[in-house]
């Protein structure tokens, strides 16, 4: 009897032995693991960085190639060529892009955010790592050559990509891949931008869609990697030119608050049509991209432009220098130029043509807030004349939001472009009127119109997407 309760004590302090054992490798594991994320986040801002450092260099050295300018001047290096080499050179860049979208990466074409949201619904956050050369290359032809979209869109995608093929290559979990790629995400933005905390609220708002702690801390060392990096490597960078943001003075009146309110629902309208246009483009296009080869296709949608930007230069390419000399312009010039920039932005976007969104929508929105805000104070004559500079500052928020449906990345990627918190109340008002009315009238962003149009769900969540990647009798076998 003795011998057999010291047996079933010796038993009974085995197992008490094993499940500290257990639970103490458990704990290391967890920490070996929140170091392997830490460690990867801290790789992939670093890997962003130097991928935007050499997008960058490109971009400017095509630019002073065809135009003998930078990027910051490049309308007006536009200027100068002659009529035949205006009309030749943004369908050069898209005919040779062509080519590479065709024959070495299908995926190098096309806008980034939304091409990026298809492969985390469909493919997990799997992206091809082959990918990413040829997307630097065929977006910098896109915007040295004057086609109306963007840098940063690429550079979000490029950064994701990076991300995903860091998870492939380490053979981590589907979880962990969309974990990396939204690194990826908030880094891109957070370089391009100089804005870590935008970055970091797109890649869980919009890209993973989860808040959690466990996913938002290696996030933000991805983007403050990579903010910081671009920090130190381009010194004195700034996406829009700092003469271009004037002073914000606050609120005063209620007839500012009626003012900045009634430009919200301006903007939302921009941005519903925005994305009306996209999707109408889009559904047109669609017919001939299957029978003409993309080297083709996209220099003919983008035929258009090429025959109106040698008589409208100021809508060439990304349109710093006309930012920065906006204010010398009339409201009606100004306000026509944000209108047809807005037309062609959507036919390059549905196009297929390599490149993104986000800065000419921030031009479209800066230019148009210009223009209304000169004709402010011909109507309301008390009020302070340089307010047309808020009104630009506030309608790069407010579009942004109306076309994205996104209002707190809008918010703060205005805020972390301005630093100005006078700004903020005139900004939340703009921004929250343009996205609720632009929810109301379409019930997909510019982001995920193409999902849409395949039959793809937008409001499916992660935890949905866990319950389908994951059958029941996986469940059980790992009990």
């Amino acid at each position: 009897m003795i011998r057999k309760r010291s047996r079933d004590q010796q038993i009974f302090e085995m197992k008490i032995s094993a499940r500290k054992f257990i639970r103490k490798n458990i704990e290391k594991l967890k920490l070996r693991e929140g170091a392997f994320l830490i460690g990867v986040a801290i790789l992939i801002g670093i890997s962003a960085g130097i991928a935007f450092l050499l997008f960058h260099w490109m971009i400017d050295f095509l630019s002073n190639f065809f135009l003998g300018e930078s990027t910051e001047n490049s309308v007006h290096g536009f200027k100068k060529l002659p009529l035949y080499a205006k009309f030749l050179l943004p369908l050069s860049g898209v005919f040779i892009s062509g080519f590479i979208i065709r024959f070495i990466s299908k995926e190098s074409g096309g806008a980034g955010i939304g091409l990026l949201l298809k492969f985390m619904k469909v493919k997990n956050g799997v992206m091809p790592p082959l990918m990413i050369v040829p997307k630097i290359i065929t977006s910098a032809l896109s915007v040295a050559t004057g086609i109306p979209l963007g840098s940063e869109g690429p550079i979000i995608m490029i950064g994701s990509g990076v991300g995903s093929s860091i998870g492939q290559f380490f053979k981590v979990s589907i979880s962990k891949i969309k974990l990396f790629v939204g690194c990826g995400t908030a880094a891109g933005l957070a370089v391009a931008f100089n804005a870590p905390i935008a970055g970091t609220i797109l890649a869980v708002e919009t890209i993973l869609g989860n808040f959690a702690i466990k996913t938002l801390t290696p996030i933000v060392v991805a983007a403050a990697t990579a903010s910081f990096f671009g920090a130190y490597f381009l010194p004195g960078f700034h996406i829009i030119p700092l003469e271009a943001l004037g002073y914000s003075p606050e609120i005063s009146s209620a007839t500012e608050i009626f003012l900045y309110t009634f430009f919200g629902l301006l903007n939302a309208f921009l941005g519903i049509g925005l994305i009306k246009m996209t999707y109408f483009n889009s559904n047109i296009f669609d017919k001939v991209k299957v029978k003409l080869p993309e080297y083709i296709h996209i220099p003919l949608f983008l035929l258009p432009f090429a025959l109106v930007v040698p008589f409208v230069p100021e809508i060439f390419g990304l349109g710093k220098d006309i930012m920065i000399a906006g204010h010398s312009f009339s409201p009606q010039f100004l306000i026509g130029i944000a209108l047809l920039k807005l037309l062609f932005l959507s036919i390059a976007f549905a196009s297929g043509a390599s490149g993104g969104i986000f800065f000419p929508i921030l031009f479209v929105g800066y230019i148009f807030g210009l223009g209304f805000g000169k004709v402010v104070p011909m109507v309301f004559t008390d009020l302070d004349p340089e307010i047309g500079r808020s009104f630009a500052v506030v309608g790069i928020g407010a579009l942004l939001g109306a076309a994205t449906q996104e209002p707190i990345s809008s918010l703060i990627i205005v805020f972390e472009l301005t630093r100005d918190y006078n700004m903020l109340p005139s900004l939340m008002l703009s921004t929250v009127t343009a996205v609720l009315i632009s929810k109301s009238f379409s019930k997909f962003s510019i982001y995920n119109y193409q999902l849409v149009k395949e039959g793809i769900s937008i409001e499916e969540n992660e935890e949905s997407a866990l319950m389908k990647e994951n059958h029941v009798e996986i469940c059980m076998m790992e009990k």
